[in-house]
C-alpha cells in the first residue's frame, strides 16, 4: 500500500466505526486539523499518497466497507451485483492489511448500540447496483443486527492494540474539545486552535448546514 520510502515516517490513521455511529462528523474533525490530511471511504490506497502533511489517512465503516480479513475480490463484487451475495467489503483491502502498515493509528468511534439501530433504520437504504440499473432497499433487522455484531466485534479485538484508541460519540459531541485534545495528542499532533478546528470541521461536513458552528447535541 505504501510506494514511497518516505511515507514510512509519516503517522497513518485509520477512522472505523459502524456505520450511522458517528465516523463521518469525526473525520471531519479530525480532518480539519493542519497537520491532518484525512479522506473519507478511499478504498484503495490513494490517500497514502497525499502531500505535504505529516499525518495522512482514511475513514471507513465497519462491516460493509471494510472488514477484519476479507477483502473485496471480482467474484465477490460479481455475485453481489447479481444479487447472490448481499454483502462484502467494497475496499480492496482488510484491516489486517492496514495494520502492516508503520506508524498506524487507529480511532474507532462507538455509538449506543440501540441508538446506532434506530439511525441504521431510519437512514432505511443501501446502495445496490445491477449493471446500469440502480435500486435502494430498506436494511432488515436481522441485517442491520449482524451489521452492528461485526462492528462491535471488530471494535473488541483492535481496543486491545496499543495503536488504537475507542472515542465514543457522545463524548465527541458534548464535549469535542476534551476529546479531540485527546485524539490529537495520541496522533502526536498540537492540540492548539480547537474551536476553529471544531468549526471548520462541523461547516464541511455534509450533515451541517455551511453556517454551522457547533456540533447538534439533539443527535447523541
Amino acid at each position: 500500500m505504501l510506494n514511497r520510502d518516505s511515507q514510512t515516517e509519516r503517522t497513518h490513521v485509520l477512522i472505523l466505526g459502524a456505520p450511522r455511529s458517528g465516523t463521518s462528523i469525526l473525520a471531519s474533525l479530525v480532518g480539519a486539523h493542519p497537520d491532518i490530511a484525512l479522506c473519507s471511504e478511499d478504498f484503495r490506497n490513494t490517500w497514502t499518497t497525499a502531500i505535504g502533511k505529516p499525518v495522512v489517512g482514511n475513514k471507513l465503516c465497519v462491516p460493509n466497507q471494510i472488514q477484519l480479513k476479507t477483502k473485496k475480490n471480482l467474484l465477490t463484487e460479481l455475485l453481489k451485483r447479481l444479487g447472490v451475495r448481499k454483502r462484502f467489503p467494497l475496499s480492496y483491502y482488510a484491516i489486517k492489511d492496514y495494520l502492516k502498515i508503520p506508524n498506524l493509528k487507529i480511532l474507532f468511534i462507538v455509538w449506543d448500540r440501540k441508538k446506532n439501530a434506530e439511525s441504521m433504520t431510519r437512514r432505511g437504504s443501501i446502495k445496490r447496483y445491477f449493471f446500469l440499473f440502480k435500486w435502494k432497499r430498506r436494511l432488515k433487522e436481522n441485517e442491520i443486527k449482524q451489521t452492528l455484531d461485526e462492528a462491535y466485534h471488530t471494535k473488541e479485538i483492535l481496543e486491545e492494540r496499543e495503536n488504537t484508541m475507542v472515542i465514543r460519540y457522545k463524548d465527541l459531541i458534548q464535549d469535542p474539545e476534551k476529546t479531540l485534545s485527546s485524539a490529537f495528542k495520541f496522533l502526536g499532533v498540537s492540540d492548539k486552535g480547537l474551536h476553529t478546528i471544531i468549526q471548520k470541521g462541523t461547516r464541511w461536513n455534509w450533515m451541517y448546514s455551511e453556517s454551522s458552528k457547533r456540533l447538534d447535541t439533539s443527535k447523541i
